[in-house]
């Protein structure tokens, strides 16, 4: 979709902000041969992840930037579009709109990849992990970043929902919630992590089909954003 959006611009030089190990980077560097892509990111543990791993899939058209969203001063003018998948809820929603606007060009365009409070009850953790809807109270709902969008003078052009059938074994789960791949289960004290983690194994196992997996539906919203044109 985003590819499409951006079909027209040939050479397309753009910034994706919170990018972290470069996953969503990645695909739009394949997908896009003609985009050169500023990689941001607060963490250089996950800054040195993306530059090894574009590195090894042959690409160079990036550059990896060591900064957070608050101090980031992008250039203005500067850039065709402006990304941020799964991490606007780290960011002061009005200021990274602000920013990213007065970096655009003319026609540019922000798109925003995120999860809104009633999309995440749906997911697997917002089902049968204890509390994890009560800890999640970072993610803005649609009615919000459409009101903060039309406060900072831009247009927001479109909301496209995604949605995605998911599918894994009760191990997958389980080793990713050890693991605390989702930033909100890094909320929970010890103990209390310790408890919920046991009923959420329980909660998954009664889900199980006979393939010993779990199925649910993720959704997704992208906001398409575009900077106001001069009068």
């Amino acid at each position: 979709y985003i590819c499409q959006r951006l079909a027209e611009r040939g050479c397309t030089r753009a910034a994706d902000v919170g990018c972290g190990a470069g996953r969503y980077d990645l695909l739009l560097l394949q997908k896009m041969p003609e985009l050169h892509l500023l990689c941001i990111d607060r963490s250089v543990e996950m800054l040195r992840h993306l530059t090894e791993h574009l590195r090894e899939a042959g690409i160079d058209r990036f550059q990896p930037v060591q900064t957070g969203v608050d101090e980031l001063r992008l250039k203005d003018n500067s850039l065709d579009a402006v990304f941020t998948f799964n991490a606007i809820h780290h960011f002061d929603f009005p200021a990274f709109i602000r920013n990213a606007s007065r970096a655009l060009r003319t026609r540019g365009q922000i798109f925003i990849y995120t999860r809104t409070p009633e999309q995440n009850a749906k997911s697997v953790w917002g089902q049968y992990f204890p509390g994890f809807l009560d800890k999640e109270q970072r993610l803005y709902s649609q009615d919000q970043m459409r009101t903060w969008v039309e406060a900072s003078g831009c247009v927001l052009s479109n909301v496209e929902t995604f949605q995605f059938t998911r599918r894994a074994t009760v191990a997958r789960l389980l080793q990713q919630a050890h693991a605390r791949h989702y930033s909100t289960l890094s909320l929970y004290e010890t103990q209390e992590f310790a408890e919920a983690l046991q009923t959420f194994e329980r909660n998954i196992q009664s889900q199980c089909n006979s393939s010993d997996a779990v199925v649910w539906d993720d959704e997704n919203v992208l906001l398409v954003i575009e900077s106001q044109p001069s009068n």
